[in-house]
């Protein structure tokens, strides 16, 4: 009995236990499932075999290693919610985090890892206005990513730039600069093309690049893309000289908050502040502020010395006086702010603004300007909805308090741009791709007068472009690219037509080669057109209060002027231009000429009775009525005069020959036609190589503001000849005639009698600076980069660009065209990165030849420079949101100018210290 019992109890306890047994593996079976999947290259697709897998939960963790094809199979894993970590040498770490492995199902994961060391083939979309593939693209680009540009403590944008293939940079203070793309630079450059986030940046009106006005921060910066060669067929107008887009980060991808502090040379303190976040999964903010003051290089203009000392020497009060009151100081106040609307993954709105206003010396093609709280703005909507890109914006300045610092005039300039733009693409399967678009801008000048002058109530501009782009892939490796885009201009008489061909070849998947051909066309500026200002001045008492009497107050003025309407054309009398005297409103009043503006021929004769009674009037009391008795009431014969043109540089007159005046018609755009050959390309994974060869035509450039009215001087051999002999006539003696003669002669050889005015301006006291069409130039170059990457530490970069001419001359127009940029130049570059230990590093080394100037009233050289640039950034090890940075341009203090007339720039050290939550 007791064994049954027993017996019973163990059947039914080996019964349970079974059937335990069985429930748990059936349970077992029924909830496990397995992950699949491939680790590639993210550029290149490569597979990558033997890449690490780890897959963990809170109830397991475990791990494999893809195969010689890149996959990996893990099967027998509970259902259940997943991290899944793939890791591969040399290249970035990717984690995802609540993969879900269902029961009874093969999950598929493909893992496309970016390369830590060397990314040959990034997304960009500057070239082709749309997503490609840098190796794709029809063009030469250069990509900064965000690690390069956070790691590098900077006052304005363009610090970045510097050593790239291609860039011209001229530093003109601590955060001056201009900026341009195979040569052709200026002191008031705006040729080239810049773009945050698809918005134009250029200062309205002038089409001035003030990158220190970009309300920007550099926290805020994801890359920035740069175009070499023209690209009006997709940017329109003004942008023939390349483009700079910097493209900023997304809330969405970019959430917390960053804030730093800096400070260093020069009385530098600058400070951050970043936060980015959302609301929910469809709404996403970010703002910004950046703030920094210190001490600008200190630089001098001898004209604004000269001009200050003659105004207190009148009367002038020294604490008010703005002439050449120059301010050091600089500060710069940027604040930003955006809201991203995303309802969907096809859909996107992005509404953002903000503002920047600054202090610091700004230099003109008329001289340096002292900009105080000058504040540029935007506004601007956009929307992306599937293949439509929509986007309206304004921007705005307002320049403050700023004035002209060689004659303390102030400077108004509310000036406002207001743009509309829409782009389309459109593909036809995997072969075909349009892309189209249109463009308005508006441009709106508003300087109360004292920049456009009698032209500030016609002088709106309106210009308006449209764009059709195709792209069409002949076989794997080959596709042509071909666009075209028609442009009007409200102030030119001719519609612009812009095309652009190009062939790319692609023989691997990390291989580019190109040819290409563009179009490219620069309308004249609001400045070119309308300009109307004074530059500056001599008051006729800094000469001698003496001739106030006969040629009245101003001895003469440089007045900057535009060509519009219809240019500007001399008074011609058999061949020879005429002039306007100094003396006419003397000459009038006497009754001796009908008006003050009468034209009369370039000669001592007409104006010889107002010098003779000045010759009188300044001689001692008692010598005057020996005068009188002497001095011819006129001169037996032709006494001509000579021409000398005004050096708006040393302040002196060069003599020039009668064929110098020539009449000055209303400019025309200026075309760019460029052939390209490119290549670029990695080599073994090692070493990313790209050169570059171009050839370019420009038609009709736009040359800098010149002198164009020659004063009229006595030819004071004629004078000493003719007043002799009618001396003689008069009965003095023939020696004594010779020296009286030769003293007069002397005394007016520097004193100007007349000036070759337009009949546009008739006034003899203006002297004209303006602008012309050159004619035609053609320039070819190459630019040669490459970086090789020693290991996953470190990698060396450098360049070279050669440009076959750096001066121009045009025996019509009698003008000389700089390009402003040198032959030769080079960069280098030697980088050391290591995520491990939280510490990157790079050496930069920029070499610029010497080059000719010829820039408004800057003219000269700059001489040979080479600057040695330090960087260093490390995370601390026991804070790994805190980081420390330092950075040092012109480690060896290597002073030096890269313009003339800007100041010599020295060392500038900064060290930041940077947290982020």
């Amino acid at each position: 009995m007791m064994f049954e019992r027993v017996k019973r109890r163990s059947y039914m306890l080996f019964i349970h236990t079974l059937a335990g047994l069985l429930g748990f593996a059936s349970a077992g079976f029924t909830q496990i499932g397995s992950l699949k999947g491939k680790v590639y290259d993210a550029e290149t697709h490569e597979l990558l075999p033997g890449a690490n897998v780890i897959v963990s939960s809170e109830q397991i963790k475990t791990g494999t290693a893809t195969d010689s094809h890149g996959q990996f199979t893990m099967e027998n894993l509970p259902e259940g919610y997943y991290t899944i970590k793939i890791s591969y040498i040399g290249y970035e770490t990717r984690i995802f985090s609540k993969l879900k492995i269902s029961s009874n199902r093969e999950t598929f994961l493909d893992v496309a890892l970016k390369s830590t060391g060397i990314v040959a083939n990034p997304i960009t979309v500057t070239a082709s206005r749309r997503p490609e593939k840098l190796l794709d693209a029809p063009a030469s680009i250069t990509v900064l990513e965000a690690h390069e540009i956070e790691s590098r403590p900077v006052l304005t944008a363009t610090e970045h730039l510097k050593a790239l293939p291609a860039i011209d940079i001229i530093s003109a203070g601590l955060n001056q600069s201009r900026v341009v793309i195979r040569g052709f630079n200026s002191i008031f450059s705006g040729s080239l093309l810049s773009l945050v986030d698809n918005r134009i940046t250029r200062i309205p009106s002038v089409r001035l690049n003030a990158f220190q006005l970009i309300p920007t921060s550099n926290d805020d910066v994801e890359r920035i893309e740069i175009v070499s060669g023209p690209a009006s067929a997709l940017y329109g107008p003004n942008s023939a000289n390349g483009v700079v887009h910097i493209l900023t980060k997304s809330p969405f991808d970019s959430k917390g908050t960053r804030a730093s502090l800096a400070g260093g040379q020069r009385n530098i303190v600058m400070s951050t502040f970043r936060h980015a976040g959302t609301f929910g999964e469809h709404l996403g903010y970010k703002f910004s502020v950046q703030y920094y003051k210190g001490r600008d290089f200190e630089s001098f203009d001898p004209v604004e010395i000269a001009a200050r000392e003659a105004a207190i020497k009148a009367g002038a009060n020294p604490d008010t006086l703005l002439i050449g009151a120059r301010d050091f100081h600089i500060k710069s106040l940027a604040v930003d702010a955006r809201v991203d609307f995303k309802p969907k993954d096809d859909f996107l709105f992005i509404f953002n603004t903000g503002f920047s206003r600054g202090t610091n010396i700004e230099f003109t093609d008329s001289g340096a300007a002292q900009a105080v709280n000058a504040m540029f703005k935007y506004v601007q909507a956009r929307m992306r909805y599937k293949n439509l890109f929509f986007q309206v914006f304004m921007n705005g300045i307002d320049t403050g308090d700023t004035y002209f610092l060689r004659t303390g005039q102030k400077i108004i300039n509310n000036s406002k741009l207001f743009v509309i733009q829409a782009q389309h693409h459109y593909d036809f399967g995997e072969k075909q791709k349009f892309t189209y678009g249109f463009d308005v801008l508006l441009t709106r000048p508003n300087t109360k007068g004292t920049v456009n002058g009698k032209n500030e109530d016609h002088d709106n501009v309106n210009e308006i472009g449209a764009y059709i782009q195709s792209e069409t892939s002949i076989s794997q490796h080959l596709k042509i690219v071909t666009a075209a885009r028609l442009d009007d201009h409200n102030r030119l008489d001719n519609l612009n037509f812009s095309p652009r061909a190009a062939l790319v070849y692609k023989p691997t998947a990390t291989q580019n080669l190109r040819l290409t051909f563009n179009r490219a066309f620069s309308t004249p500026t609001a400045d070119n057109l309308f300009s109307d200002v004074l530059s500056a001045g001599v008051p006729t008492a800094a000469a001698d209060p003496l001739l106030i009497p006969f040629i009245g107050e101003s001895l003469f003025k440089v007045r900057a002027l535009g060509t519009w309407p219809n240019g500007f054309s001399f008074r011609y009398v058999n061949g020879v231009p005429q002039m306007l005297t100094l003396y006419g409103q003397y000459l009038a009043n006497k009754g001796l000429l009908p008006s003050a503006t009468t034209y009369l021929p370039p000669e001592v004769n007409p104006v010889w009775p107002a010098i003779r009674d000045l010759i009188i009037t300044g001689a001692p009391p008692e010598q005057r009525p020996f005068l009188r008795a002497i001095l011819p009431a006129e001169l037996s014969a032709t006494v001509p005069g000579v021409l000398k043109i005004l050096n708006t540089e040393t302040q002196q007159f060069e003599p020039v020959d009668f064929s110098f005046v020539k009449d000055i018609a209303p400019l025309k755009e200026t075309s760019t036609t460029t052939w390209e050959f490119g290549y670029k390309g990695l080599i073994n994974k090692k070493l990313l190589f790209s050169a570059d060869l171009y050839h370019s035509r420009i038609k009709d450039f736009i040359g800098p503001l010149r002198v164009e009215t020659p004063h009229v001087f006595v030819d004071t051999d004629s004078l000493r000849s003719v007043l002799t002999q009618d001396m003689i006539a008069r009965g003095l003696p023939g020696a004594l005639a010779e020296t009286v003669a030769q003293l007069i002669s002397e005394n007016l050889a520097d004193l100007p009698i007349g000036l070759i005015s337009p009949q546009e301006v008739a006034n003899p006291t203006d002297v004209i600076l303006t602008y012309r069409n050159f004619g035609d130039i053609t320039v070819s170059g190459l630019d040669l980069s490459f970086t090789y990457y020693l290991n996953q530490y470190w990698n060396i970069s450098g360049n070279y660009s050669f440009v076959n001419k750096d001066f121009f001359k045009d025996k019509k127009t009698h003008m000389d065209i700089a390009l402003n940029a040198p032959k030769h130049k080079f960069g280098a570059i030697l980088n050391y990165t290591n995520q491990k230990i939280g510490f990157l590093g790079n050496l930069r080394l920029r070499f610029v030849d010497s080059f000719p100037v010829n820039s408004g009233i800057f003219v000269g050289k700059v001489n040979k420079y080479a600057v040695l640039d330090l960087n260093a950034s490390y995370t601390l090890p026991f804070s790994s949101h805190t980081r420390i940075t330092l950075n040092i341009q012109n480690l060896t203090n290597n002073k030096h100018r890269e313009f003339v007339g800007v100041p010599e720039i020295g060392r500038l050290a900064i060290l930041r210290l940077s947290q982020t939550l």
